[in-house]
């Protein structure tokens, strides 16, 4: 029996080691960065998620406000580094994101950021590397309820649907300008296609993400949204439960938070496992069955189509700034640009008719001519999305489900159709849309006060 002891207790090691992981943060308190930067919902976010892993049989190491500090939240990465193989790991972080002071990049705000210095922040590289060096021979998965961007139209949302809160901070003596701009929205998603690490973020790098009162208690939209569509799905893959919570998140943000999704992970089952013999051989995800859905959908290929605004900024003062638009059709397929205006309104802004819908590799403008500008008359949000379809009964079943619930543009200067944000949900696609049949390219921006 004393030869046994060992080899039974290095195979309960080996069990405890491949045990699956989980970081889960929550910051509510940022006292360094003053009162105005205080959350309400990222700890019970951070406590929700937690539950909700430990349910589904990870080891859950929660660190939360003066817990959630930057030494305390790489020291939590590092020891689960040198802990052998985690099997399945997840990074959550519920807190304020912001940009550096430079500008440039997106960081987390762990509870010791300070106003004018980069130390204590965590930068999406370093994440990224200190996760990617975790053994996890399932999967890695980081989730991150933050804004990567400057507030946009925070005023106008606020007044709109009562409680609501950015998770974005801006600091720095001089309020540094971000240097993100409209175009680099798709780069970030398409370039984690084939990232060792799946991300699933709360908004885009151009967009803020938030917090309201949700069920009586104050929450972040998209944690929210997330594990209730986790609840709804069961043990399911990733594609339903990113599609139901695109969709929630769309609802409840009055459509400003687009949640984003690394495309490839599509077909895995939700936080892994990743491990290339556990995918599930044929996936059968749920097909698109309304307008809403494949506008939340988000999947960029800058092989197939791209979309560009000139000038390259990410605001436009209402009734003075111009803006044009292009797309890049790269393979051949049929198009639909659809526009959301600040009143969350969605119009078919091309084809005019099912019968222009297929289109040869080619640059479209809008305004046509490439030397004419639209100008933004209220303030708000804008959203522009180019759907590219393989099949032609795709597209022409999405121009049917348009012509049944649109209304004419007043306009009148094409006939364009338009859907309401509610209407979207209704107006369903008769033969419902595989996923795989679409890319989609997106641009957002705003209007704002002169």
């Amino acid at each position: 029996m004393k030869h046994l002891l060992p080899f039974v207790l290095l195979a309960a090691a080996t069990v405890a080691a491949q045990a699956d992981t989980a970081i889960v943060v929550g910051v509510n308190k940022y006292p360094l960065l003053g009162d105005n930067a205080t959350l309400n919902g990222c700890v019970t976010d951070a406590n929700n998620m937690a539950a909700k892993l430990k349910s589904l049989g990870f080891k859950v190491i929660q660190l939360t406000d003066g817990e959630a500090t930057r030494a305390g939240i790489l020291d939590a990465i590092k020891a689960a580094q040198g802990q052998g193989d985690h099997g399945r790991f997840v990074f959550y972080f519920a807190g304020h994101g912001s940009k550096d002071l430079s500008g440039r990049a997106s960081v987390l705000l762990p509870n010791d950021a300070g106003m004018s210095s980069d130390a204590n922040t965590v930068s999406a590289q370093e994440l990224a590397d200190n996760v990617r060096a975790v053994r996890a021979s399932r999967g890695r998965t980081i989730i991150s309820d933050s804004c990567h961007s400057g507030g946009l139209i925070t005023v106008a949302r606020a007044k709109s649907i009562g409680y609501y809160k950015p998770r974005y901070f801006e600091r720095g003596n001089d309020g540094a300008k971000s240097l993100y701009v409209a175009n680099d929205a798709d780069k970030a998603v398409y370039i984690s296609s084939n990232n060792e690490i799946c991300y699933f973020t709360a908004c885009k790098i151009t967009e803020t993400a938030g917090e309201k009162s949700l069920g009586g208690k104050v929450q972040g939209i998209f944690t929210s949204s997330l594990l209730s569509a986790m609840e709804r799905n069961g043990n399911a893959l990733w594609q339903p439960i990113t599609t139901d919570t695109v969709a929630a998140v769309n609802k409840e943000s009055d459509q400003t938070q687009a949640p984003q999704f690394s495309p490839a992970f599509l077909a895995y089952p939700v936080f892994g496992s990743y491990a290339k013999n556990d995918v599930n051989p044929n996936p059968q995800p749920k097909p698109l069955n309304n307008l809403e859905q494949l506008f939340g959908l988000n999947r960029p290929n800058p092989n197939v189509i791209t979309i560009e605004l000139t000038p390259n900024q990410m605001s436009f003062r209402r009734d003075r700034d111009g803006f044009h638009v292009k797309f890049e059709v790269k393979r051949a397929g049929y198009v639909a640009l659809l526009e959301q205006d600040t009143t969350g309104n969605v119009t078919l802004w091309h084809p005019s008719s099912p019968a222009r819908g297929f289109t040869q590799p080619s640059t479209l403008h809008f305004p046509q001519n490439p030397d004419d500008v639209f100008k933004g008359d209220t303030v708000g949000m804008e959203r522009l999305k180019v759907l590219w379809f393989a099949r032609q009964e795709d597209f022409e079943a999405v121009f049917k489900a348009f012509e049944k619930g649109g209304a004419k543009d007043p306009s009148g200067q094409a006939p364009r159709l338009t859907a309401s944000r509610e209407g979207l949900r209704k107006l369903n696609v008769v033969n419902n849309v595989p996923v795989a049949n679409v890319h989609t390219a997106e641009i957002s921006f705003s209007i704002i006060d002169p």
